[in-house]
């Protein structure tokens, strides 16, 4: 997805640490290759929505260094 793809260009660009958006947005994100390149990403906070578990697995594998945090419910 070319938005996506393009969040994680300006992400990696600027050396933004925290990326904030609900579960749909980290699906569709941990869709680019790009995500395990953007190293300057430390915490991921979502929330909007229910999480699955399979997504929080997803992050994990991607961005092993990364801190996530549900902010839902």
């Amino acid at each position: 997805d070319k938005d996506s793809e393009y969040l994680i260009s300006l992400a990696k660009n600027h050396k933004v640490s925290m990326f904030h958006a609900g579960p749909s947005l980290l699906s569709l994100v941990l869709q680019t290759d790009e995500l395990s390149f953007c190293l300057s990403l430390k915490n991921i906070v979502g929330g909007g929505e229910a999480w699955k578990r399979e997504l929080i697995l997803k992050l994990r594998v991607k961005l092993p260094y990364c801190r996530v945090t549900n902010v839902y419910g």
